[in-house]
């Protein structure tokens, strides 16, 4: 059974000089449709390694997995609907993947029993779930992992209404905790531990629009107001500016990374990678452009 939630702590032990963390996180990962022809044309392990090649080493890679991955076909009734083989996931991990983000509104697109069938496959093949619980009361629960270093802290949640979901407090389910919410927990965290770092992963935004809403705004603001040190977002599809506020960054949508959107917006990606070393982090951006589904690095 998996054991998994997603508010998801990293807990790293502090030693007098602590040694830097690398973390790179992507936005929307999709093994459907386009992206599943594209494999079909190239072949699935000339695909990836073409991927591989163009993604610096991270001690932890998050991405936004915007498809369930399972063997179980039984779509939803809504406008999109996804499903990724699990053939892809050794791939994924070949790329580096260490966790996935499953709180996004395609999570359920082959129903609860997809949902599972999905982290569990991500877990046998040593890729953590980010926003999942087997129960809802496990759903926003802390995951903890030991390394050296600093103490880090990530949160993950959806924001968006899910179609035809609602959670269940005895079936698995995807965190759809508010920002209140989220607020709430930042400051117990901080409260205990002064220096963790903390990391929101935010499933929200509006679609192909390459400004932040002043909904996004408000409730980024928020959470670094209650303590978070960095928010990464993703959904629209499209690259929406950083933000600073109170020495804090706010990447509002990294865009997409594997996806098969042919518009030009849709196929700027952006990968963001956080050194933390203590409680200072450092930001790098790293710019792609997406070709037969895939990122390739800007010159």
């Amino acid at each position: 059974m998996i054991s998994a939630g997603c508010i998801c702590l990293f807990l790293i032990s502090c030693q007098s000089s602590p040694q830097p963390i690398t973390i790179g996180f992507t936005g929307d990962i999709l093994l459907d449709r386009g992206v599943r022809m594209q494999m079909d044309r190239e072949g699935k392990e000339s695909f990836f390694r073409s991927i591989q090649s163009q993604i610096p080493k991270f001690d932890y890679l998050i991405g936004n997995l915007e498809c369930p991955v399972t063997e179980i076909n039984n779509p939803v009734h809504k406008q999109f609907v996804f499903r990724g083989d699990t053939s892809n996931l050794p791939y994924l991990k070949q790329l580096g993947f260490t966790h996935f983000t499953l709180a996004n509104n395609h999570a359920y697109d082959q129903g609860r029993s997809g949902l599972i069938a999905t982290a569990e496959g991500l877990s046998a093949h040593q890729i953590t779930p980010l926003g999942f619980g087997e129960m809802l009361e496990s759903a926003c629960e802390p995951i903890m992992i030991e390394a050296e270093g600093s103490t880090i802290v990530l949160l993950a949640s959806v924001f968006l209404p899910l179609e035809n979901w609602m959670p269940l407090s005895q079936s698995a389910n995807v965190c759809q905790a508010d920002y209140r919410e989220l607020g709430e927990k930042i400051r117990e965290i901080k409260y205990d531990d002064p220096d963790a770092v903390i990391i929101v992963n935010l499933h929200w935004g509006i679609e192909h629009i390459p400004e932040a809403s002043p909904d996004q705004i408000n409730k980024a603001r928020y959470l670094i107001e209650q303590g978070a040190d960095l928010i990464i977002g993703h959904h629209p599809h499209v690259i929406q500016p950083k933000e600073v506020f109170k020495g804090k960054e706010i990447y509002y949508s990294l865009g997409n990374f594997i996806f098969d959107q042919h518009q030009e917006l849709n196929r700027r990606a952006l990968m963001v990678k956080a050194v933390i070393q203590g409680r200072e982090i450092k930001t790098e951006e790293i710019y792609y452009e997406i070709r037969d589904c895939k990122p390739e690095l800007k010159n």
